[in-house]
C-alpha cells in the first residue's frame, strides 16, 4: 500500500475505469468540466469550439451533450444554443436522500464484511487527500479523490453499476460539494471524515460507521441557502 500511497490517482469524477468510446470520452471531460465549474452555470457551449478543444467530431459530442442534458447538467434549445444548467436547489434534496439510502447500505454491508486490502486502500486514497489540504488551487483534485473514496466502497460491496447509476443522479449535488471545498476548514473536516468511516468499518461498529458516512455525505446539503447566497447566479 506505500506503492498505491504514491500513485497519482485518476482525476475524472466520472469513471474510474474509462469506456472505450469517443462519445464517452467527450461525456466524461466534459462532465468533469462542469463538475470542477471550469464550464460554470450559464456557459454557452459552442459545439465547433468544444469538438476541436476534444478533438473529437460533432456526433459523439452531439451524444454527450445529451447525455448530459439527461442528467441535468446542460440544456439545449434546439436551433438555438447550448448551455451548462444552473444548480436546480429542488433537485438537491431528492438526490441527497438517494445517495444517503444507497450508501449508507454499502457502508452497513462493508462494516459487516469487509478485507484488510478496503481498508488500506481508502487510507492510502484519504492519505493523498491529506497532502492536498488548503490547497485552493488542488481542489479539484480533491475532488476528485472524494468521489474516488466513496466509488471504492461500492465497488467493495460489488455494487460498480449501482455506483455508475448513482453518479447520473448526483451532478448538482456534486457541484454543490465542489463549490463548499474553498472554504476554510472544509478539506480537514472531509479528510477527518472520511478517517472516521474507515475506523469505524474496520471496527466493524455499524451505528458509527454509519452516522460517520451520513455527516459526510449532509454537510453540503445542509447548506445549500448558504452557499446559493454566496453563489447567487449558479442556482435556480
Amino acid at each position: 500500500m506505500d506503492q498505491m500511497s504514491d500513485m497519482a490517482l485518476p482525476l475524472s469524477t466520472s469513471r474510474l475505469n474509462k469506456r472505450g468510446s469517443v462519445a464517452d470520452y467527450a461525456y466524461d471531460k466534459l462532465r468533469d468540466r462542469i463538475i470542477f465549474l471550469e464550464l460554470a452555470p450559464d456557459s454557452v457551449l459552442s459545439r465547433t469550439r468544444l469538438s476541436d478543444e476534444l478533438g473529437v467530431s460533432l456526433t459523439p459530442l452531439r451524444e454527450a451533450l445529451q447525455r448530459l442534458q439527461g442528467e441535468g447538467l446542460v440544456q439545449i434549445i434546439p436551433q438555438s444554443k447550448t448551455y451548462v444548467a444552473r444548480i436546480d436547489k429542488k433537485k438537491l434534496n431528492a438526490a441527497h436522500f438517494l445517495r444517503v439510502s444507497l450508501e449508507s447500505e454499502v457502508v452497513r454491508r462493508l462494516t459487516a464484511d469487509h478485507s484488510q486490502v478496503l481498508i488500506e486502500t481508502l487510507n492510502a486514497i484519504v492519505d493523498q487527500q491529506r497532502k492536498l489540504i488548503d490547497t485552493p488551487e488542488q481542489a479539484n483534485q480533491f475532488h476528485a479523490l472524494d468521489e474516488l473514496f466513496h466509488q471504492t466502497m461500492f465497488e467493495a460491496a460489488g455494487q460498480p453499476d449501482l455506483h455508475k447509476m448513482l453518479l447520473t443522479q448526483l451532478g448538482d449535488l456534486a457541484r454543490l460539494r465542489r463549490l463548499e471545498l474553498p472554504n476554510t476548514g472544509k478539506t480537514q473536516w472531509v479528510v477527518d471524515a472520511h478517517q472516521r468511516i474507515i475506523t469505524s468499518i474496520k471496527a466493524g461498529d455499524p451505528e458509527i460507521s454509519l452516522n460517520a458516512l451520513r455527516t459526510d455525505i449532509s454537510a453540503s446539503i445542509s447548506k445549500i441557502a448558504e452557499i446559493s447566497a454566496q453563489y447567487p447566479d449558479y442556482f435556480c
